[in-house]
């Protein structure tokens, strides 16, 4: 069983997203252990990217600051590993086609089935076409992840039925809580269960920009904010 479907099973789930290399290596580490001790179920690993056009302002400019500092796919995968050495906390990525296509698909997928990583969100990569990472990355036990923007509900139905591990909304921060009702979470929906996901049996909050706010204003004491950050996240989301 992936580890994803594990963390659903116990229902709503916490899932903390940080840019691989912002600031730094080494505080990124830091800020993963920070998030989990603090609550968070998963965390999200983002791959910096030149052109990440589906973010945020915010993450775009941690995006372009990992990136001055050389952080890549790999060095991606080195932050996975150096957390894995202390921790066992589900794990998944978030990444640009380009990146994992420059990597290439099966040394990519392969690296993520030695780090334990169990999920990847790739926002450029329409549900239509997901079959070009889909064989390479169940192989290797990592489910790829459906994002799903506003749109009919038959459309959101059927994204639903064939999605892993959970369903993610895009659009606006407006348009996201439209579609949490439309598929029956908040901002990401439960999909290890495919005749139950439209109407969501387990409900995911994501949690990223007041994250990067808080790194860019409080620096080497960010790690306890990430902390404080997801323990209020993770009381407010059991308080629904």
């Amino acid at each position: 069983m992936n580890n994803l479907s594990k963390v659903f099973e116990r229902g709503r789930a916490l899932i903390a997203f940080i840019t691989a290399g912002d600031p730094t290596f080494e505080s990124s580490v830091k800020y993963a252990l920070a998030l989990e001790r603090g609550g968070a179920d998963i965390v999200e690993l983002g791959i910096p990217f030149s052109d990440p056009t589906a973010e945020g302002t915010e993450i775009q400019d941690a995006n372009i600051r990992a990136l001055s500092k050389g952080m890549n796919a790999e060095g991606t995968f080195e932050i996975a590993e150096q957390v894995r050495k202390m921790s066992d906390i589900p794990l998944i990525l978030r990444s640009y086609l380009n990146p994992v296509f420059r990597y290439g698909y099966e040394r990519f997928f392969a690296r993520c089935k030695q780090l334990d990583i169990c999920g990847i969100e790739v926002p450029d990569l329409p549900f239509e076409e997901r079959e070009e990472i889909l064989g390479e990355a169940n192989k290797n036990g990592v489910c790829v992840i459906s994002s799903v923007a506003p749109a009919p509900a038959e459309r959101i139905r059927m994204i639903a039925e064939n999605a892993q591990g959970f369903m993610t909304a895009c659009g606006t921060f407006e348009e996201q809580n439209a579609l949490a009702v439309k598929a029956g979470g908040i901002v990401a929906v439960q999909a290890a269960a495919p005749e139950q996901a439209a109407q969501s049996m387990g409900g995911a909050v994501t949690t990223g920009c007041g994250a990067v706010n808080i790194i860019a204003m409080l620096g080497e004491h960010a790690e306890g904010a990430l902390e404080e950050y997801a323990v209020k996240m993770k009381r407010a989301l059991y308080a629904r």
